[in-house]
């Protein structure tokens, strides 16, 4: 006889339809995620305040790809999530629903998925939320050794491809249609940061340290830039009075020799000179910079660990 499985509210489920993957969500025209985060979109204050606004009428598409780099061009917001996910670690209880052999069973059944390795690894996936405001992993169901149907394998779903409805707090999964429909029950880990209070999409750190990573990324352009220009000692040569353009063209090659290979060849009348970098001593030495900086990576510290 087939076995039927229902939901929490007396629902049938398709057990075929948890055995597949869920459809391509390759809807809206969009590329793969490592394609976006290198087609030259600039984050600048316009492009963040815009992301911002559009996550909070429900397009999170921008913020997502902002989230993103974040967590791979923000080294203190990257400490410092890491350091939330470590003190939270993974505290569960699997209990029977009572006392009866059936429970104990099923209690034992999903004790031995939780503590699995797919699932263990799932769970960071799952603490993506505490960035993002939110996260999803799609169960994937198969028999195990014993017969049993449990789930085996589990999908991080890219937050992008997530969609909360009018209500603000029903997630739903995009189609390839282009609709957006809600996550069918007993497929979809949904997780919530409660961080803070308030709405999914607006409770993820990255939202709080979203200018803080546009300042950083400001900043650091700037002092390269200045490093760049700035940075390596000045070699200066002086020609006589009267020289000759033959004689200065001559001194500015000496010049360029010196900077390219260390060694030049010159005659007595050349005064060839190496003076400071601009980084070593006086105001104009990067330390504002340094400082900004470190104000900024101390400030998200403050948003993500007080």
């Amino acid at each position: 006889m087939a076995v039927k499985l229902y939901d929490y509210r007396n629902r049938p489920i398709d057990m075929a339809t948890l055995r597949s993957p869920s459809p391509p969500r390759t809807g809206r025209g969009r590329s793969m995620g490592w394609e976006r985060i290198t087609d030259g979109t600039q984050v600048d204050p316009a492009w963040v305040a815009a992301a911002i606004r559009k996550m909070e009428r429900g397009n999170v598409r921008d913020f997502t790809l902002l989230a993103q780099r974040m967590g791979e061009r923000f080294p203190a917001y990257v400490g410092a999530l890491a350091e939330v996910t470590d003190a939270l670690g993974a505290k569960y209880r699997v209990t029977p629903a009572s006392t009866s052999r059936d429970d104990r069973k099923i209690a034992d059944a999903v004790k031995r998925v939780v503590e699995g390795d797919a699932f263990q690894l799932a769970l960071i996936d799952v603490r993506d939320a505490i960035g993002i405001g939110y996260s999803t992993v799609e169960m994937r169901w198969a028999p195990d050794a014993e017969g049993r149907f449990v789930p085996a394998e589990f999908v991080r779903v890219p937050p992008d491809a997530i969609q909360y409805l009018d209500d603000g707090v029903t997630p739903a999964i995009i189609t390839p249609g282009l609709v957006y429909e809600p996550l069918e029950w007993g497929r979809f880990i949904s997780h919530v940061s409660k961080v803070r209070s308030g709405l999914p999409v607006n409770v993820g750190m990255a939202k709080s340290c979203a200018y803080f990573y546009l300042f950083a990324s400001l900043a650091w352009t700037s002092w390269s830039g200045y490093l760049e220009r700035y940075g390596m000692p000045y070699i200066t040569g002086t020609h006589r009075p009267g020289a000759s353009d033959e004689e200065v063209a001559a001194l500015k090659d000496v010049i360029a020799n010196l900077g390219a290979e260390a060694s030049a060849v010159f005659d007595e009348t050349m005064k060839i000179a190496v003076m400071k970098d601009a980084t070593a001593s006086g105001a104009g030495n990067g330390v504002a910079f340094d400082s900004f900086i470190k104000a900024i990576d101390k400030q998200v510290r403050v948003a993500i660990l007080k």
